[in-house]
């Protein structure tokens, strides 16, 4: 999902990313870092949460924690939908 420019994520992101540049690391080196690809660190660090691992290790690393989406164990794939069945009307 994409983060949209008012989004808190993305002043948060863009903070993160001028916390890389500033030491010279790339979204390459980080994800070499946490075993991942560039890609996948990206949409780890542009969502809402990240996996507890991951969060551990960046800070590990020193990144600053309150740069970091909060860490939370989700299972992966797709959440289960939870069935919506129709109300009936005070009438009936």
């Amino acid at each position: 999902m994409a983060i949209l420019p008012n989004d808190r994520r993305w002043s948060n992101y863009r903070l993160l990313l001028r916390w890389f540049s500033e030491r010279d690391i790339t979204l390459s080196n980080v994800a070499e870092k946490l075993g991942l690809t560039a890609a996948a660190v990206r949409a780890a660090l542009q969502s809402e949460t990240m996996r507890p691992i991951h969060h551990v290790r960046l800070v590990e690393l020193g990144v600053p924690q309150d740069l970091l989406p909060p860490p939370v164990e989700k299972k992966p794939g797709r959440q289960p939908r939870v069935p919506r069945w129709p109300e009936k009307s005070a009438a009936q």
